[in-house]
């Protein structure tokens, strides 16, 4: 029997401490003298008052109310308005009276914040699963639009979907990867032709230095076509045909003229300088007996040639 009566008087002084909480937030609430640390000791005392006498809850009754009271004004004081008032019912209900302990929590009883119901249907719940799934499939942009849209359906009726949040964040992610990829893709080949063009001018001096090379060792001659191929033989992969030998021709026309070398080829020409090179064809003026001409198509500048002259 003293048993019990010293177990009434714990929990008795318990939940005056937590009434003693309680008006103590509301005096700081009303003088709008709130202190972080004053609010931390509160909720540290209370989770301690909680944790004591949670087990007797169904004895205490309605008094086990002011504990409700006290969190949902810390919370209250946390701007967490919806929470604060989802306590306060919790409170009413335990309490079975609308009238509260303190002022501020009638204030927030009475306020217009909208608590969600937790067992309402999440409207956006599904929308949320597709969305993380679009941003899976390739489609992360049409599953950008179905996450918000989702998010928006449950905020609409105060459900937080996670779900869909974390769709939102996913289809961004993938729709920015999409984008550099297809960046990517479409600079890669310009990137290669004007790779494969450089490569190609750098053939034309390469045949323009075997020329010079094979007059030296001739007594002046001009090289024909077997000559020049048989001192050019360090022209890249792109200047071959496809026995993987010097794609050279030297033409059996000098002078003026317009050439038009097919793609890998290169023509040499006597006696001729370099004219206007368009995508319809090379121009070559007339020169001097030992002036020469040679000319590579490009795949850059809508196919337009490569000329250089000595």
């Amino acid at each position: 029997m003293a048993d019990n009566h010293d177990q009434n008087l714990r929990q008795l002084k318990l939940i005056q401490q937590a009434e003693q909480i309680a008006l103590v937030l509301d005096k700081a609430i009303q003088k709008g003298e709130i202190l972080d640390d004053d609010i931390e000791k509160a909720q540290d005392k209370l989770n301690k008052i909680y944790g004591s006498i949670k087990k007797y809850e169904g004895s205490l009754g309605k008094k086990f109310y002011i504990l409700y009271e006290a969190q949902a004004l810390i919370a209250w004081i946390g701007k967490d308005k919806a929470e604060a008032k989802k306590l306060l019912n919790t409170a009413i209900d335990v309490k079975e009276s609308p009238r509260l302990l303190t002022e501020s929590a009638n204030v927030i009883k009475s306020s217009n914040v909208f608590v969600p119901n937790a067992n309402a249907n999440d409207p956006g719940y599904t929308m949320g699963i597709i969305g993380v799934v679009l941003a899976f499939t390739g489609a992360a942009l049409i599953g950008l639009i179905v996450s918000i849209v989702a998010y928006n359906k449950s905020k609409s009726v105060g459900i937080k979907n996670g779900l869909a949040k974390v769709g939102i964040w996913l289809n961004i992610a993938f729709t920015i990867i999409s984008l550099v990829i297809s960046a990517l893709a479409l600079a890669l080949p310009a990137l290669q032709r004007s790779q494969r063009d450089t490569a190609r001018k750098n053939d034309v001096s390469i045949v323009s230095a075997a020329i010079t090379s094979y007059s030296s060792n001739s007594r002046g001659s001009f090289p024909d076509t077997a000559g020049l191929k048989s001192y050019a033989t360090d022209l890249s992969e792109n200047s071959q045909d496809s026995d993987g030998k010097p794609n050279i021709t030297v033409n059996a026309n000098t002078g003026a003229q317009v050439i038009r070398p097919d793609e890998g080829a290169i023509i040499v020409t006597q006696k001729s300088t370099c004219g206007e090179s368009t995508a319809s064809g090379q121009e070559l003026k007339a020169g001097l007996t030992r002036q020469y001409t040679i000319v590579a198509k490009l795949e850059s500048g809508s196919g337009a040639y490569y000329c250089q002259d000595n």
